[in-house]
């Protein structure tokens, strides 16, 4: 799998300047959003025309593996518009850098035929599971999921019993098309009203070895993605991006309150 050539990468200035035009946009269709509860597929569109999702995406899968701080800043600029939006756009990039980490081969499930599929996540330890030869079957329901509407895939918590001495809770992160499942339309609340954070619902699913990813892994940034994504942002740990992915859309959203009560 080829890297993205250097001159095809944006620069920091372009995909804030990418983000910038986007907003107003965004912010006239902030009411339509929120009664749809979900972001309208139009400007999830709009975003990855603009590269917007390839920020955090491994180079051998078509991303453009950018800064933290360019990732950060384009999601506060997006919040601005709509915070929905800037939410769903910040939860679903991080899901991109999250899928370098699992093994290649769950990479190319993903992104083999289409490098713009996105994917949703429910973290939350739940549903059941039970070991059969090559991988796992798996049940349950897993809420909060934002953005599931506009993915093709999702990874769950899963508690698959205890290890280790002592012994420990064994949590695994587990790769699950959504054409596995089924998604319960139970969002009907007053904050973030738009970003569709729905239940994700699946019924003896069966999940390869090859997209499961072990949670301490990823705390202590030892996952398999490493060995074909060498980049730095792969040497990152998890808790070291999701506390910038889950802080910038409310910034955003904070400042585009400020420009409404200015204007």
């Amino acid at each position: 799998m080829s890297n993205v050539p250097t001159a095809a990468i944006p620069s920091s200035e372009e995909i804030l300047a990418r983000a910038a035009r986007l907003t107003p946009t965004l912010r006239e269709r902030s009411t339509a959003t929120n009664h749809a509860r979900r972001v309208p597929r139009e400007s999830i569109d709009e975003m990855i025309d603009a590269g917007l999702f390839k920020l955090l995406q491994p180079k051998r899968y078509g991303g453009t593996e950018h800064d933290l701080e360019t990732f950060s800043r384009t999601a506060i600029q997006l919040g601005r518009g709509c915070g929905s939006a800037g939410w769903v756009f910040s939860v679903l990039s991080i899901h991109q850098w999250m899928m370098g980490l699992f093994a290649d081969e769950a990479q190319h499930d993903v992104w083999g035929k289409d490098r713009n599929v996105l994917v949703a996540s429910a973290f939350r330890p739940s549903g059941k599971v039970a070991r059969e030869p090559g991988g796992w079957r798996i049940s349950g329901s897993w809420g909060f999921a934002s953005g599931i509407d506009n993915s093709g895939w999702i990874i769950v918590g899963a508690f698959m019993g205890m290890t280790g001495t002592p012994p420990h809770p064994d949590v695994k992160m587990v790769l699950i098309p959504l054409a596995d499942g089924r998604i319960e339309d139970n969002w009907h609340v007053m904050g973030l009203a738009g970003t569709g954070s729905k239940v994700f619902v699946c019924e003896n699913a069966f999940v390869p070895d090859h997209r499961v990813l072990d949670f301490a892994a990823a705390k202590e940034a030892q996952t398999p993605g490493r060995a074909v994504n060498t980049g730095p942002l792969f040497r990152l740990p998890a808790f070291a991006c999701f506390p910038l992915c889950l802080a910038s859309p409310g910034l955003g959203a904070a400042l585009g309150a400020l420009d409404r009560f200015l204007e």
